[in-house]
């Protein structure tokens, strides 16, 4: 209800458009994103469209590709070395216990204000959630009183401790107001500030990412032969065949191994009502149309081993650009 309604208040302001050219390297197009997501007085409930430099693909599917890139990029890291060492991560930590980073030139760069933008920008447009940030960092974001602490730094005796501890929450302060800012800037704070319950929506814990093969098999649309095409009759057999190949990989995968699958066939690994299984004649290597949620599957197909590598190297080709999807 809360995105429908700053969705519906930004229907007719002009759309926002983001651009990533996929000629270009890794570390080029996370600049176009950290760019796009500076911007300052941006609507992020604003219309919302992605043009890809380099593909001819356009639509919900580009938008699905692209949000779920950003948001792997700020859960994950950037390619991009902006600390000099190989990799920036914004935040650090496993499970349901990630803090921000503590590095000096992410604060001094406004990144997490950056960072609050995009995940409020994704949540407004139904895309991948933050997940696994520290209950100590949310409290952080949706109280109002930032002084109130458990435990004060005088209750520690060892002076050395206390200078480095007061260093860590300093920052840790300064980066929960970038990304509070992040999330103003998008409007997305006012929700968790007025029903804080909802922080939790906004911020999954890490278990919400699981995820199961019923939840991909009940929302599949598998094809139906047509009874007045007489040449559909002779690919029935086939056609099942490579169904049942479908069907027997996804009950067998892993939680990563669908959720890259489901990334591949939509976009992003948020599973919609409905699923669309076609088998072509045409393609010889299994193909999306992200767009319609459509995977399609070349007829031929010789065995479930053979099946099995020609769809994880469709879906492994996610990992170099939008390209064929």
């Amino acid at each position: 209800m809360f995105r429908r309604h700053l969705l519906n208040n930004a229907e007719l302001m002009p759309e926002l458009v983001a651009r990533l050219d996929l000629r270009s390297t890794e570390e080029d197009r996370e600049r176009e994103i950290l760019t796009f997501y500076k911007k300052t007085g941006i609507d992020w409930a604003s219309p919302f469209s992605v043009i890809l430099t380099g593909d001819a693909a356009v639509g919900d599917g580009v938008k699905r590709h692209f949000l779920s890139m950003v948001m792997e990029k700020i859960q994950f890291g950037f390619d991009l070395d902006l600390e000099s060492t190989g990799r920036t991560l914004l935040f650090n930590g496993t499970g349901d216990h990630k803090v921000p980073s503590t590095s000096r030139p992410l604060i001094d760069g406004d990144l997490f204000r950056v960072a609050g933008r995009a995940i409020g920008h994704s949540f407004i447009h139904g895309g991948p959630r933050f997940t696994g940030l520290s209950p100590a960092m949310l409290q952080l974001i949706v109280r109002s009183n930032e002084e109130s602490a458990a435990l004060e730094l005088s209750d520690c005796p060892d002076t050395d401790v206390v200078d480095v501890v007061s260093i860590v929450i300093e920052r840790r302060r300064t980066q929960m107001k970038q990304l509070r800012r992040g999330l103003k800037d998008s409007s997305v704070v006012t929700m968790i500030k007025e029903r804080p319950a909802l922080a939790e929506v906004l911020f999954p814990r890490s278990a919400e990412q699981v995820m199961d093969s019923q939840t991909i098999l009940k929302r599949i649309i598998w094809p139906m032969p047509d009874s007045e095409d007489e040449d559909d009759h002779s690919n029935v057999e086939e056609t099942c065949l490579v169904t049942g190949f479908l069907r027997d990989y996804i009950e067998k995968g892993s939680s990563q191994e669908l959720q890259l699958l489901l990334k591949f066939w939509t976009g992003w690994s948020i599973p919609p009502l409905q699923l669309y299984a076609e088998v072509s004649p045409e393609i010889t290597l299994p193909v999306a149309s992200t767009c319609l949620t459509t995977l399609k599957l070349p007829l031929k197909c010789q065995n479930d081993q053979a099946f099995k590598e020609n769809l994880e190297a469709s879906v492994r080709s996610t990992e170099f650009g939008f390209g064929m999807i």
